[in-house]
């Protein structure tokens, strides 16, 4: 039995509510979730029968009669507990969406990646919340440029004879005068 693979729309206040902009949120998974949840899935299927609460809750937290249980009283009855438990400063739910972007981009995503995770309008929004966690990214930016070869042309020296040069994935990237070439892009600025 597979768990269902619709986007639910999530509890606040009290009420059901779909996401601000009408439309459905999908995020990427790790496979370590995924296999949590399916282990949860197989229990809720067998508590379901024993409980006999007629079908399986949709729900991944629910409360003791297969029903939704509000965020408010999740918080406060499990998310809190959970948290001292474990020795970690008390948080509100919503602050666990900040720290998976933060530590994307802390483990090294790209900024457009973690903008499509968190479902914001505009890559300006992710950079204005999360851009100070990157503070080293332009510099790492252009030392990777030295990783990445040179072009013999521009690193001749005055007898004529030129560095070797190493051109990452020749398929993609042809460096000519100084800017890299992709195959979709023209030499505008590039000696022919």
């Amino acid at each position: 039995m597979q768990p269902p693979r619709k986007t639910l729309p999530t509890l606040e206040g009290g009420r059901l509510e779909t996401p601000k902009n009408g439309k459905i949120r999908r995020v990427d998974m790790s496979l370590q979730l995924a296999e949590e949840l399916k282990r949860l899935w197989a229990r809720r299927s067998q508590e379901a029968l024993a409980k006999r609460w007629g079908q399986l809750p949709e729900w991944v937290f629910c409360n003791e009669d297969g029903k939704p249980i509000w965020k408010s009283n999740f918080e406060r009855r499990v998310f809190h507990k959970a948290l001292a438990k474990a020795g970690l400063r008390r948080i509100r739910f919503h602050d666990l969406r900040h720290t998976f972007a933060s530590r994307l981009l802390q483990n090294g995503e790209s900024i457009v990646y973690v903008k499509d995770q968190m479902r914001h309008h505009s890559i300006k929004v992710t950079v204005d919340i999360y851009g100070h966690l990157v503070p080293g990214a332009n510099k790492a930016a252009v030392d990777r440029l030295d990783e990445t070869g040179r072009n013999a042309r521009a690193t001749a020296n005055k007898s004529g004879v030129t560095a070797s040069a190493v051109t990452p994935r020749e398929d993609l990237v042809e460096l000519r005068g100084l800017e890299p070439l992709t195959p979709r892009l023209p030499a505008l600025c590039s000696p022919n």
